[in-house]
């Protein structure tokens, strides 16, 4: 995991207050990074990722092909999860994100998965948007 990706994380836990954790289950395609509820039960998943250039860089897909990794991603995400995914990433010191369902509605609808990773970035958000979601169902 870079420092880029740790800054993720810890930059969430602070700015907004969340339980998150290491999940010791963690393999694969499992995200590393939980958020939890106030009973310790899981409410979603976090994949941390940071912006070089016009690239969205995670140590998951480092040498692997960005589409197949994210496609891995949804496919346990909705096989065994059956929690919220976010991609996030800091843009202009803000915490911007993708929910996972977002990507797979792309790649459902899109023929070229090629321009994944552009859809990714230009339809991010704050997380301060879904952080009030989240907070309600916490």
């Amino acid at each position: 995991m870079s420092e880029q990706e740790i800054a993720v994380i810890d930059k969430i836990r602070i700015e907004y207050n969340l339980k998150i954790e290491e999940a010791c289950f963690s393999k694969g395609y499992i995200p590393r990074y939980i958020i939890l509820d106030k009973s310790r039960n899981i409410h979603s998943y976090i994949v941390p990722c940071y912006i070089s250039g016009k690239k969205l860089i995670s140590s998951y897909w480092m040498n692997l092909r960005f589409e197949e990794t994210i496609l891995q991603f949804l496919k346990i995400q909705y096989s065994h999860l059956d929690r919220p995914l976010f991609f996030a990433y800091i843009y202009q010191n803000n915490i911007m994100i993708i929910e996972g369902d977002d990507v797979k509605n792309y790649l459902c609808n899109e023929k070229s998965p090629d321009l994944l990773m552009d859809y990714m970035i230009e339809n991010s958000y704050d997380f301060s948007e879904t952080f009030k979601l989240i907070k309600q169902e916490l």
